[in-house]
């Protein structure tokens, strides 16, 4: 099951502006695993655990990480035509992958 989550966006002085609505799946007792990651959230994302608790500034806290980064890059102009479809693609194996232990789908070690 999926369900919406609120979670507060802070401005710049740590003061909740707005709620962002992200999607998650129920773990229990105000629990959740995100199921996609926040365009405006802070330091979260998908795949993260977390705990409801309205104390927290932030309104949750991260549980446990789900192994995904959220980057959110910012331009001062308009992107080039097909830049969406560039990125859209999915990224060839790098040298940092085979160093993190992961061997790329082209190496001898992976066959």
């Amino acid at each position: 099951m999926t369900v919406d989550i609120l979670l507060p966006v802070l401005d710049a002085d740590g003061k909740r502006t707005f709620d962002e609505t992200l999607p998650a799946k129920p773990l229990g007792a105000d629990r959740y695993r995100l199921l996609g990651s926040p365009g405006l959230v802070e330091g979260i994302a998908a795949g993260d655990e977390l705990e409801l608790h309205p104390a927290e500034p932030s309104g949750f806290r991260v549980l446990r990480r789900g192994g995904q980064l959220c980057v959110w890059v910012y331009v001062s102009e308009p992107p080039l035509a097909g830049t969406e479809e560039r990125l859209a693609r999915r990224p060839k194996p790098s040298a940092a992958t085979w160093m993190a232990g992961i061997p790329s789908c082209g190496s001898s070690r992976c066959r």
